[in-house]
């Protein structure tokens, strides 16, 4: 009879103690799932924001680049310009005059400060343009290899254009009988290629800054 009752409640202990550890391993691996899946979770949204960061911060530094390769373009043009102006009504070495070689002087002034800080800052910028753009946009900067006479590059053509203006300046200030009318012409035809030129190398350095800014507007929408 006690036998009978003694295998009864080992029996009673034994499930019942089976039944709180299998309640207990349950509970356990319920919160260990639960932390696991917070865990992965908070490390994704980490990795994630972290990748905008970074983004941005590229995305900045092009914007920065931009601009300044903007300025200097643009600003070189722009003094270039006002140079051409003074000389546009010269058509013959009587067109001459002391007045136009004063303005002259004025505007080459100013012209050459143009050149020499966009030969210094250029320098600078074109070490950066492949890092935080491309090989396609350090390309077109590139005077490696570009022809003397017919220059694909923006700095060749530049460079072509300041030696003919030298020419023309030169002949000016020495009264020289020259086609002045055919030569600052050409000039005029030179400034404008170099425009469109300055004005496709800006527009592909959009292009690619803004795709980035795409690639963050697609993963905050991810969220």
């Amino acid at each position: 009879m006690i036998s009978v009752i003694y295998e009864k409640v080992c029996a009673f202990f034994k499930d019942h103690s089976f039944q709180k550890f299998y309640n207990i391993s349950c509970g356990i691996g319920t919160l260990i799932v639960a932390i696991s899946g917070f865990y992965l979770s908070t490390q994704f949204n980490i990795t994630k924001d972290k990748e905008i960061e970074i983004m941005q911060t590229i995305i900045q530094d092009k914007r920065n680049i931009f601009e300044e390769t903007s300025n200097l373009l643009n600003t070189r043009l722009f003094d270039f310009n006002r140079l051409l102006w003074v000389i546009d009504d010269i058509k013959t070495n009587k067109d001459i005059t002391e007045e136009i070689k004063s303005k002259i002087n004025d505007k080459e002034k100013i012209y050459y400060d143009s050149i020499r800080q966009f030969n210094i800052d250029m320098h600078k910028i074109s070490n950066q343009l492949q890092y935080i753009f491309d090989k396609e946009i350090a390309e077109l900067f590139s005077i490696q290899n570009d022809s003397n006479v017919s220059p694909k590059g923006i700095f060749g053509k530049f460079i072509k254009l300041h030696n003919d203006t030298l020419y023309i300046i030169n002949c000016i200030s020495n009264k020289k009988d020259i086609p002045y009318r055919e030569k600052i012409d050409a000039l005029d035809k030179q400034k404008y290629d170099i425009s469109n030129h300055v004005f496709l190398i800006l527009d592909i350095m959009a292009k690619k800054t803004f795709e980035k800014s795409n690639m963050i507007k697609n993963l905050i929408d991810e969220e």
